[in-house]
Order: structure tokens, then C-alpha cells, then sequence
């Protein structure tokens, strides 16, 4: 009984700690005329995402401006990708 409520708790915390992340993960970005491209790769070198897309569907040399002073990243995403039928999904670390 006692290592079933100590593994229940732990995955609680665990599951708590990976939101907790994403939730709160900010970057810092002052690019005008910059690609698609270079503003994902600008993101995933501020924090511990990676992002994982085809080329083939998505424009990523489509000429973006964004200034984002420590804010979400989910938040600069939204902003990057709004006007475009371009969805995301956080899953663990990768951007999907």
C-alpha cells in the first residue's frame, strides 16, 4: 500500500513538473524581416524545445517580424502563425 501511494505521488509531481515548463517557458526575441525559420531556431536555442515540421507543407522562409520580451512561448507562436492555417502541439519537448 505504502509503494503504491509513493509511486502515485510521484507521478502526480512528475506530471506537475512537465507542465509547469511549458507553461511558463518565455523567450526574448527583436527580429525584423527574419524568416520563419530562423525565428524557430532563435526559439529552440532560448530553451529546451525542438521543433519538428516539413518544409514541404510549411513556408519557413516567409518573411516574419516579432518582439517578444520575455513572453511565452506559446504566446509568440500564436502571434508568428496567426492568418496561416499552420496549428502547433506541445509534446514533452518537441513542437509539433
Amino acid at each position: 500500500m505504502k509503494l503504491t501511494t509513493l509511486l502515485l505521488v510521484l507521478a502526480c509531481v512528475t506530471g506537475f513538473a512537465g507542465s509547469t515548463y511549458s507553461q511558463n517557458a518565455v523567450v526574448k526575441l527583436d527580429m525584423k524581416d527574419a524568416t520563419l525559420q530562423s525565428v524557430l531556431d532563435a526559439i529552440e536555442d532560448q530553451s529546451d524545445y525542438y521543433f519538428l515540421y516539413s518544409s514541404g507543407m510549411i513556408d519557413v522562409s516567409r518573411k516574419v517580424d516579432v518582439h517578444a520580451e520575455d513572453r511565452k512561448i506559446s504566446e509568440v507562436l500564436d502571434e508568428l502563425l496567426a492568418g496561416t492555417d499552420i496549428r502547433y502541439m506541445v509534446s514533452g519537448n518537441h513542437i509539433l
